[in-house]
């Protein structure tokens, strides 16, 4: 990548992030929900991803609709149905 001009930016207002789930998932960045395995990544990521390719709000907060790709190396099918 092309080195950062601070001079220029510094005479910029930033950007503010965009989010597809406000303050929680970013726009252009893979996810990671990392923790203890049994505590409910897998239940929150799956719902997320739902509310996301439908619409539909996140327990509340509201989402911007896009294609999702949810990839599950671990979880048992049962978890996944």
């Amino acid at each position: 990548p092309e080195p950062l001009d601070l001079a220029a930016l510094a005479n910029q207002e930033p950007s503010p992030p965009k989010f597809i789930l406000d303050d929680w998932l970013p726009v252009g960045y893979a996810s990671l929900h990392a923790g203890h395995g049994g505590t409910g990544k897998s239940a929150i990521t799956l719902t997320a991803a739902v509310s996301i390719a439908a619409d539909i709000p996140f327990f509340g907060v509201p989402v911007e609709r896009r294609r999702v790709l949810y990839w599950s190396c671990e979880d048992r099918a049962g978890v996944l149905h």
